[in-house]
């Protein structure tokens, strides 16, 4: 039968991966939605090249 600590000190190295990779995890998500708060706060140059004048009772379908 294996002895404790062989199987102990494996267990305390998966589980500190495991924390670190959960703490960037929400590290990460937390800056996409700064970066989106921030892009919605932003406003937006007209591009003249690529804008599109729809009729008001017609819906536009897409962008080509």
């Amino acid at each position: 039968m294996s002895s404790e600590p062989e199987i102990l000190y494996p267990a305390i190295f998966v589980f500190s991966m495991l924390l670190i990779g959960l703490v960037l995890t929400m590290w990460e998500f937390s800056r996409i939605q700064k970066a989106a708060r921030n892009k919605g706060n932003r406003q937006h140059p007209v591009d003249r090249h690529n804008t599109k004048v729809v009729d008001a009772g017609v819906r536009k379908v897409s962008n080509f």
